[in-house]
């Protein structure tokens, strides 16, 4: 049987020995420097959790979990790394190319963070490694731009569709929130940032207790639904009096979020 090892940034393909597939996915570039080692370029706003990358692998013929393991060889100098092993899909395409019938599968795999020293504001490194039953290890390198404020959306990551929201004037209304939680359903916490301020209004981000959904942001069914888990939550407050329309945009792990808010007299919806 031959087999690839997938890298779903670039799409390349390179021949393995073992039948099972290895994809790392981040929303940064992701440049192979040689067969063993990759550089990832990410950036991060000071002093909040970022993803960096997801390491996952699976059998092509089987699509059953190979197992992966993840170890930081070169610690940041100006914050640190935390690795969570959490549940992820396997893509539907790499580059154009079908997984098969791997698409979409539930598959458990190592999620790396790295969170700056609050007030850092410059580049950071991080040297992890990477290796799967009887493969030799894959060092990969990261290098993190620290900023003050969040960096542009990247162009190879669309905006999320924009959402709606009425609220009533002067009073504090959710809208908008994200939760997070390990293979294990354990929480884990997520990160919410702001990108464009409301004109018209205030806003607060506050964690707060939430149950565990039964489905995810992809529609995908979750095991753990009911579970107790944290949500960060965005709330929109307009100035007194003000009637009309105002709008936020924040960033997740998830993607970048646009929200619409039409301030009224009436009852929030």
């Amino acid at each position: 049987m031959r087999t690839f090892q997938l890298n779903l940034m670039r799409g390349l393909l390179f021949p393995s020995r073992y039948a099972f597939c290895w994809a790392l996915t981040s929303v940064a570039v992701t440049v192979a420097v040689s067969a063993q080692t990759l550089t990832l370029e990410r950036s991060a706003v000071t002093g909040a959790l970022a993803s960096i990358a997801e390491e996952r692998t699976w059998d092509r013929s089987t699509c059953e979990p190979q197992r992966t393991f993840v170890s930081v060889v070169g610690q940041p100098t100006n914050g640190t790394v935390t690795i969570h092993e959490e549940e992820l899909r396997i893509p539907t395409t790499v580059r154009g190319d079908p997984t098969g019938p791997c698409a979409g599968r539930p598959i458990t795999g190592q999620h790396l963070y790295y969170q700056s020293k609050p007030g850092f504001v410059g580049s950071d490194r991080i040297v992890y490694a990477t290796s799967h039953d009887g493969d030799p290890p894959r060092q990969t390198v990261v290098n993190v731009a620290v900023t003050s404020q969040p960096m542009p959306l990247p162009p190879n990551q669309a905006p999320r569709p924009v959402s709606y929201r009425t609220v009533t004037s002067g009073l504090a209304t959710d809208i908008g929130s994200v939760t997070r939680w390990g293979v294990s359903c354990e929480p884990l916490p997520p990160t919410l940032i702001l990108v464009e301020n409301p004109q018209h209004g205030t806003t607060i981000i506050r964690d707060e207790p939430a149950a565990i959904p039964g489905r995810d942001s992809e529609g995908n069914p979750v095991p753990c639904v009911g579970r107790t888990t944290v949500r960060k939550a965005l709330y929109y407050q307009s100035q007194a009096g003000f009637q009309g329309m105002d709008h936020v945009v924040y960033d997740t792990e998830h993607g970048r979020y646009r929200v619409e808010i039409t301030v009224s007299g009436g009852s929030p919806r």
